[in-house]
């Protein structure tokens, strides 16, 4: 998971902009276009953030915060969520790959639930609970994203509120897109414990607001920026959930450049 663009306004002039280049800590690197002007069963818990809004369905082909690695599969850096190798790919047209993927973002007294995930170079990750969705078994996106987070945690979400963000990332030289949906617990229950079937997760952890950034470093741009930004702004569904938009360049690992559009 993963997982998941603000709507555009028109002006006669658009505004100088300036390009922002920051070196990740593992393969690639982040390129961000903006304007130089400002742009037994335990109880049920609440969460601090829950509203008394109905939880949208989920059930079109979208998905959320996880992400396949950006070799388009689950074994580079990801983001917020393991995708599942073996079948959770859809082949879109000649040699492209489309993900739909679900991340769910559920707060308790201790901070926000993140994941630890061990993909296959090796190396590790923390991101938001979530996973790719198959809607194409008829599986609707809230109910994967209840399953995904369940195996990975422990926690079962009986009530969720969103989507509060989307995200989109194309890889035109690796041969993959996703489209992801991230969602907001209002309700949930149970302890954690980390029992993932695909032994991708391996801890799970209430993590303080303040710590996020840090345990977030390692994950991509297009998992790390649009969380950070809602932790800050809190905005929800009665707006108008923001968009967030990302191009992946390049086939070399060691030199591929993330633009956010």
């Amino acid at each position: 998971m993963m997982a998941t663009p603000m709507a555009p306004m028109t002006a006669p002039t658009a505004p100088p902009s300036a390009v922002f280049v920051v070196q990740l800590p593992s393969h690639c690197r982040s390129v961000t276009e903006k304007p130089m002007s400002p742009p037994h069963r335990p109880p049920t818990r609440i969460a601090p953030n829950a509203s008394s809004r109905a939880p949208v369905d989920g059930s079109e082909d979208s998905s959320s915060g996880s992400v396949p690695g950006v070799d388009g599969s689950a074994t580079a850096r990801s983001s917020t969520v393991s995708p599942r190798p073996a079948k959770s790919t859809q082949t879109v047209g000649v040699g492209v790959r489309e993900w739909t993927v679900a991340g769910g973002l559920i707060e308790g007294p201790d901070g926000l639930l993140l994941v630890q995930n061990r993909r296959r170079n090796g190396s590790l990750d923390w991101s938001p609970p979530g996973g790719v969705i198959e809607v194409a078994d008829g599986e609707s996106l809230l109910d994967g994203l209840t399953r995904e987070v369940e195996e990975e945690t422990g926690v079962r979400v009986t009530e969720w509120d969103g989507p509060v963000y989307e995200v989109r990332a194309e890889a035109v030289d690796l041969g993959w897109r996703l489209r992801a949906e991230v969602h907001v617990a209002v309700a949930y229950e149970g302890d954690l414990r980390v029992e993932d079937p695909d032994g991708i997760v391996v801890d799970a952890r209430f993590v303080h607001l303040e710590e996020c950034a840090s345990h977030l470093e390692a994950c991509h741009p297009w998992v790390r920026e649009p969380l950070a930004e809602w932790l800050t702004a809190r905005w929800t569904t009665a707006d108008r959930p923001p968009a967030f938009g990302y191009r992946v360049d390049g086939a070399d690992l060691a030199t591929l450049v993330v633009t956010r559009l």
